[in-house]
């Protein structure tokens, strides 16, 4: 459950040097681990780092941890170990230094507890804050609290997020049997998501006047910045290291930057939740398009030697590809269906937008425009989004009946025998008491 939190002037405070601590501890971890495989061939662990943790504090350089929790620390040490662990596992790419521009973030993972103090309002108590106000959307439905985690984004909105243990009932059976229900999905960038049945989600996650406003702080920003270098160039080195890196004025042009992004990430988010949603639920198997977005939106500018072309018609598109979710939909699509029972399956996207979906016939010419489908053979005239999702559903219900496996199956059934139905292998049939942590976010329709 994630909530929106208010916290006092000096818990804010508190907040931001209990994340500075831990981005410390992360990028000490980071350079101990990478030191001793480069220099020595060795691996360092979890246990190993704890024990120097303690050292670590007691050492003159690194006073400043003990104003932080050691429970708190010792967390930043676990999430840092867990990202080598998903790097070593092929699940994610090397893990990075810990940068101050992302915000501040830290987990305390005992001794976490909410109390309601009126009908809207409650009270969160965490380690080196104390009781921290918030507010209370909704009961918090669970046997017990595992851990909280304090976020403060850039544009200095706060929330906590409680992550709780509750004694799930998993779906035996999926909730949709029909399979004529499956559906396949097509991405855009000028149509965000086209659906199978011929509906067109699209929401714009930016207003006019915000583009604008958007527009007119960037200026801004880079005026303050040559500025800022001119006076540095007048000024003596010694000046100019014990002068600010950025000005006060710099730092709030940036706040009301953070401020418009946030909005629109807050409204990207909402959207890819409800779509995911409705996928998900409504219909026994989603097809999407095997897309490799990193690749995809990968800059062209190339090197000095060879550069590249139509380097800001490339920066436009990828922007675009971006602002649409295309991952953050399938992967939240993926998750929900395996909760409801239900299947998501990607197939090769190649031609899925130039094949008629009436004769099969395979043309360039049958896309005369980016959103008509014309097929030269047939006759057959639809939106070429559209077009394309129903080829996704069609691969999708192809690949699944030739016996694939779009999902791993998870251990646990109380499938009734006796029942014959018509299915593919792989279908993701779960046990009934399954016990499992749960993470509730707010905003989400799930």
């Amino acid at each position: 459950m994630k909530l929106r939190a208010y916290p006092s002037k000096e818990q804010r405070q508190q907040g931001r040097q209990i994340a500075g601590c831990c981005r410390a501890v992360k990028n000490v971890a980071k350079e101990q681990r990478d030191t001793a495989w480069k220099v020595f061939g060795e691996r360092v662990g979890y246990t190993e780092q704890t024990t120097f943790l303690k050292e670590l504090r007691d050492t003159e350089a690194y006073a400043y941890l003990k104003t932080a929790p050691s429970q708190v620390l010792q967390q930043a040490l676990l999430d840092t170990n867990d990202a080598y662990r998903r790097f070593f596992a092929g699940e994610s790419g090397y893990p990075t230094w810990t940068k101050r521009s992302g915000g501040y973030k830290w987990r305390d993972p005992q001794g976490v507890k909410l109390r309601r103090v009126s009908k809207r309002w409650g009270e969160v108590k965490l380690q080196g804050m104390g009781w921290v106000k918030v507010r209370l959307h909704r009961s918090v439905v669970g046997t017990r609290i595992c851990s909280g985690t304090y976020e403060e984004e850039p544009d200095g909105t706060c929330w906590v997020t409680l992550l709780v243990e509750v004694h799930k009932r998993c779906p035996t059976k999926p909730r949709v049997s029909d399979w004529d229900s499956a559906v396949g999905v097509d991405v855009g960038v000028a149509v965000p998501v086209a659906i199978s049945d011929g509906r067109l989600l699209d929401q714009e996650f930016w207003r006019p006047g915000e583009l604008k406003r958007k527009v007119r702080l960037e200026r801004k920003r880079e005026r303050q910045k040559e500025a800022r270098k001119k006076e540095n160039k007048k000024l003596s080195k010694e000046e100019r290291e014990k002068r600010r890196k950025t000005s006060h004025r710099l730092d709030e042009t940036n706040r009301q930057m953070a401020a418009l992004h946030a909005r629109a990430r807050r409204r990207r988010r909402d959207f890819c939740e409800q779509v995911s949603t409705t996928l998900a639920r409504n219909h026994r198997l989603v097809g999407f398009e095997d897309l490799t977005v990193k690749a995809m939106t990968a800059s062209a500018k190339g090197t000095v030697d060879d550069p590249g072309t139509n380097v800001s018609q490339k920066a436009g598109l990828n922007r675009g590809i971006l602002d649409k979710s295309w991952g953050a939909i399938r992967t939240r699509t993926e998750h929900k269906a395996k909760r409801h029972g239900h299947l998501t399956q990607e197939v090769p996207a190649p031609w899925t937008s130039l094949t008629c979906p009436e004769c099969s016939y395979k043309d360039q010419e049958n896309r005369p425009r980016r959103e008509l489908f014309d097929c030269k053979q047939c006759g057959y005239t639809a939106h070429a989004d559209v077009v394309g999702a129903i080829n996704i559903k069609r691969r999708a219900l192809q690949s699944v009946l030739a016996g694939g496996t779009p999902v791993t199956a998870f251990p646990g059934t109380n499938r009734d025998s006796s029942k014959e139905e018509a299915e593919p292998s792989g279908l993701p049939w779960r046990g009934s008491a399954n016990k499992s942590r749960v993470r509730i976010t707010v905003g989400s329709k799930a």
